[in-house]
């Protein structure tokens, strides 16, 4: 029986690192693009659904202003952003509120993102470039105690940050890059081979909310997936193992009230 391959054994044969991150904005003259989710005149019966009146919408208060404010921001205030707007970021979007036992041990940590088996699969680490208050470097966030652990503090930032997404043209720019870690030693043992799915799917649920917390501070985000694995294995002193980079997401200040925002990541 032929044994499951390892993370990055699954890694290497995807070519990720080799495969940079295309997008095409509009058709060429001439041609219609693909319907816009695929299945029109392929549905033989459709169920109209009611639609939430105003009065209801209006009920959800600041989180549909949240919900309307979500967007994609590529342009950052060169000036960088406080410590404190990324704090609170890390705080609600991923901080733990409390902490409880679990499969016999205790500190498990209580956070807002979901995670597969409640333990911690999704780690950030803050590529930190223009941050008032807090040296340039890379840390990486503890949610149960709020704080930041100092991986390292030597060369520029701004080169990391083109190393580890070397495939993103505009995310140098960004004050903070936050590399997310799927720790996939932390579900193999109850998960087995699945373990490499469930921490991309995690990643998903993290970006989200780290996006709607984002959208509720002010803040500019956009997640970014063109990042090489090997590279950020390396800056982030990571085991490939056991944990491999699964997201990032630039995070800043917006540049201007009137800047363009959205595109491929919506």
């Amino acid at each position: 029986m032929t044994p499951a391959p390892t993370a990055p054994e699954v890694h290497d044969r995807l070519g990720i690192e080799h495969a940079p991150v295309t997008t095409t904005r509009d058709p060429r003259p001439g041609r219609a693009g693909p319907p816009l989710f695929g299945n029109e005149g392929r549905d033989r019966v459709r169920v109209a659904l009611p639609r939430l009146p105003d009065g209801r919408a209006g009920a959800l208060g600041d989180f549909g202003a949240v919900l309307a404010r979500r967007r994609s921001t590529r342009l950052y205030e060169p000036a960088g952003v406080g410590l404190d707007r990324l704090a609170g970021l890390l705080q609600l979007a991923l901080g733990a509120r409390a902490s409880r036992p679990q499969y016999g041990v205790g500190g498990f940590p209580v956070r807002a993102v979901a995670c597969s088996g409640g333990v911690e699969t999704v780690e950030a680490y803050v590529l930190a470039r223009a941050v008032g208050g807090l040296e340039p470097g890379i840390y990486r966030y503890r949610p149960l105690d709020h704080t930041l652990a100092t991986v390292t503090t030597v060369g520029s930032m701004r080169l990391a940050i083109r190393e580890v997404c070397r495939y993103v043209s505009w995310i140098d720019d960004a004050p903070v890059a936050l590399a997310l870690v799927g720790r996939i030693d932390r579900l193999r043992w109850k998960y087995g081979p699945a373990a490499y799915r469930l921490v991309h799917l995690d990643a998903g649920v993290a970006v989200q909310t780290l996006y709607l917390v984002a959208a509720a501070l002010g803040l500019g985000a956009c997640a970014a997936a063109g990042f090489d694995w090997r590279a950020a294995g390396r800056r982030l002193g990571l085991d490939p193992a056991d944990a491999l980079m699964v997201a990032a997401l630039a995070v800043g200040e917006p540049a201007g009230a009137g800047q363009e925002v959205g595109g491929d990541a919506g």
